[in-house]
């Protein structure tokens, strides 16, 4: 690794929880899209990972944190926006179709 990209990393990837959550809530890196499922299941803060579980707005991921997310603002912040994915209120939401499987 180059020493240039040792030292400028992307936010997404900072060791400080405010600038990883800008980071994940606002870039476009296709490393970080790519990384949102895991992020919003296993970053350490429960910030950084509400804010990838609303980037990616995956029902199937949003269902599974709202009951097993070890913080209780992010499975609050899951159950909402599962409803509203199934609900089709969400920008993202599914089709019906893929609600029904």
């Amino acid at each position: 690794m180059k020493l240039s990209g040792f030292l400028n990393k992307p936010r997404w990837q900072s060791k400080e929880a405010t600038v990883r959550r800008a980071g994940v809530a606002e870039d476009d890196d296709a490393e970080l899209l790519a990384s949102l499922a895991t992020i919003a299941r296993q970053d350490a803060d429960a910030n950084v990972r509400a804010a990838a579980m609303k980037r990616l707005a995956d029902p199937g991921l949003t269902q599974r944190l709202a009951v097993e997310d070890t913080d209780a603002g992010v499975r609050t912040e899951a159950r909402k926006l599962w409803l509203d994915l199934l609900a089709g209120t969400h920008a993202r939401s599914p089709s019906p179709a893929e609600c029904a499987r």
